[in-house]
C-alpha cells in the first residue's frame, strides 16, 4: 500500500552528468483516496509533490564527483542521506497512521443478507 525506496543506482546516474538516483515515496494505485489525502498532507507540510505521477514524491540522491576522495566518501554520504529520507517519511507516515489504518482496514464490501 505505501512504499519507500531508492532506485536507479547505476553508474551513469551516480557518476554521470544526467539525472541522479532517486528516493521515492508512493501509495498503491488501488488507494486513490489515500493518495489524495497524503498528497494534500505533504503539500501542507511544505513538501514538493508529484501530482501526475505514480510516486507521491521524488528526492534526488547525491551524485558522486570523480575524484578519489569523493569516491571513498560516497557510500557514507548516500547512507546518511537515505537514512534521513527514510526517517523523515516514516515519521510522516506515522503522523498519518489513523488515516492509513482506516484505509487498510475498511471493509471492501458489506455482506448481503440472504434473500427471502
Amino acid at each position: 500500500m505505501l512504499s519507500m525506496g531508492a532506485s536507479d543506482f547505476k553508474a551513469d546516474r551516480i557518476f554521470g552528468s544526467g539525472a541522479p538516483p532517486v528516493f521515492y515515496f508512493w501509495v498503491d494505485k488501488d488507494h486513490p483516496g489515500l493518495r489524495g489525502t497524503l498528497l494534500t498532507a505533504l503539500r501542507n507540510e511544505g513538501h514538493e509533490v508529484l501530482d501526475n505521477h505514480r510516486h507521491l514524491l521524488h528526492r534526488a540522491v547525491v551524485q558522486c564527483p570523480h575524484d578519489h576522495g569523493s569516491v571513498e566518501a560516497y557510500p557514507g554520504q548516500v547512507h546518511e542521506q537515505l537514512v534521513a529520507l527514510f526517517t523523515e517519511y516514516a515519521d510522516f507516515a506515522m503522523r498519518h497512521d489513523a488515516v492509513i489504518r482506516a484505509t487498510t482496514t475498511a471493509p471492501e464490501s458489506s455482506p448481503r443478507p440472504p434473500s427471502s
